[in-house]
Order: structure tokens, then C-alpha cells, then sequence
């Protein structure tokens, strides 16, 4: 199915137009899981699966495509807005920490993200999924100042 999308024109917005008709949350979490990966890098078709999955109302379907996804994850505002959306429509604590500590390490992630991760952080109720979040992300954060230091101490010799 994937195979047959087109990110371009009407073709990309018939086909999520039609993804936005499947009523089954697993057959659309399966139609969405397919598309990052037959499309690599593509920022539009990502951001376009990242909003299609705040629609599914199951939480598990849900988290399941944004974990996925964490794999085509960028820090551009497109994806990383959507991305974030969509997590925050994650009803379960356990789902919803799921999804933001599988961001937490991803590579590469930035201090925006990081501190978009912990905003995300404050809308899970149980205290024990919110703690590992925040634990994720603090050594996340930690690690990222202690580079920028080395970094910075290097450039003034």
C-alpha cells in the first residue's frame, strides 16, 4: 500500500485522505507504520503520519506508530510539533512514557526537544511513568551540557 503513495500533490493528500476513512485503530496504525520507512527522510509524509496517528484512539495503536517513528524523528518544527501533539493525546501514562523516553534516545535530539519531552512529561498522572521521563531526559540533558562545555573549553585553547 505504502508503494503507492505519493508525497506530492493530490495524490499524497487523496491517500491520507483515505488513511483518515479506516475506522479499525490497527489497520490504520498498520497503514501509517508502513510509510516512514518507504519513504525515508521525507519531513512532509512524517509530519503527515505523525497527525494522522493523533487521530487513532487507541493508545496502544498510537504509541506504537509514534515509536516507530522515533526512528525518522527530526527536530524540525514540523515533526517535532506534530510529534509531540500526538503523544499528548495519549490517555495511558504508561503509553504515553513510553513514547517520550523511546524520543528521549533517539540520537541527536535537541535541547528544544528535550525540553518539549518534558513539558509533555507534566500531563502524565502516575508519578512512577513521569519519573522515568524525567530521569531519561535529565541524564539526556546532562550529557548534552557536558559535551557543550568540552566543546566550549576546546575552543577557547
Amino acid at each position: 500500500m505504502a508503494s503507492s503513495y505519493h508525497d506530492k500533490g493530490d495524490l499524497g493528500t487523496a491517500y491520507f485522505e483515505a488513511v483518515k476513512t479506516i475506522s479499525s485503530d490497527g489497520d490504520h496504525a498498520r497503514v501509517l507504520s508502513t510509510l516512514p520507512a518507504a519513504h525515508g527522510d521525507d519531513r512532509e509524509t512524517l509530519a503527515r503520519v505523525l497527525r494522522s496517528a493523533g487521530k487513532i484512539s487507541s493508545d496502544g495503536d498510537k504509541a506504537r506508530v509514534l515509536k516507530e517513528a522515533v526512528a525518522r524523528y527530526s527536530d524540525a518544527e514540523t515533526i517535532s510539533t506534530a510529534f509531540i501533539e500526538a503523544t499528548n493525546s495519549i490517555s495511558s501514562d504508561g503509553d504515553h512514557q513510553q513514547v517520550l523516553v523511546a524520543l528521549v534516545h533517539r540520537q541527536g535530539i535537541n535541547t528544544v526537544t528535550i525540553d518539549k519531552i518534558a513539558k509533555s512529561a507534566e500531563r502524565i498522572s502516575s508519578d512512577g511513568d513521569k519519573a522515568r521521563v524525567l530521569d531519561a531526559n535529565s541524564s539526556k540533558l546532562a550529557a548534552h551540557f557536558c559535551a557543550r562545555s568540552t566543546e566550549l573549553r576546546t575552543a577557547r585553547f
